[in-house]
């Protein structure tokens, strides 16, 4: 009996491995190939548990929209010219995006920020959370989630630009 246990999980971990495509547990990834025609800036409200207060006041005394499931100042921001292209290339990293398969431990996916862009019939959404360092990307409605590719700092100072409604932390 125990011999055949062996085979069995001897088995599932050659199956598991051929999945993978690579020989090791390697998440997959996603390139953003696609070539949008606009890019649109959203700003998260503040924190809704960290920064409750702030939260309630952003939330009753500013315009803002619920994106899945999520708040957002509803005034967004076309990123032009260089901004734009920093932030295409930090979309575009070398080898993708890579899957997100750890859980964090910093509570619920709260987006600081999200990109917005359609190409040919197909409308994207990227929140962006700075306290996970995770990715959200809504395509066509479906949500995954991807690890922050590169500096976190070089996200923080591209979309920095971009903070006009929320108020600066102290």
């Amino acid at each position: 009996m125990k011999r055949r246990n062996q085979k069995v999980c001897l088995t599932i971990l050659a199956f598991a491995l051929a999945l993978s495509g690579n020989g090791c547990f390697a998440p997959p990834s996603l390139s953003l190939p696609k070539h949008p025609e606009k890019l649109f800036v959203y700003e998260g409200l503040p924190h809704p548990f960290r920064e409750r207060v702030l939260f309630e006041k952003e939330r009753s005394g500013q315009e803002n929209e619920e994106i899945h499931g999520h708040r957002f100042y509803s005034q967004k921001t076309e990123a032009k010219g260089r901004d734009r292209e920093r932030l295409l290339r930090l979309l575009r990293p070398t080898g993708g995006l890579s899957a997100k398969w750890v859980q964090t431990d910093c509570g619920p996916f709260h987006p600081d920020f999200g990109i917005a862009w359609s190409a040919e019939e197909d409308e994207f959404f990227l929140m962006i959370c700075f306290s996970c360092g995770e990715l959200a990307l809504l395509e066509n409605a479906k949500e995954k989630l991807f690890n922050l590719p590169g500096k976190k700092r070089d996200w923080e100072e591209a979309l920095a630009v971009f903070q006009i409604k929320k108020p600066k932390k102290e």
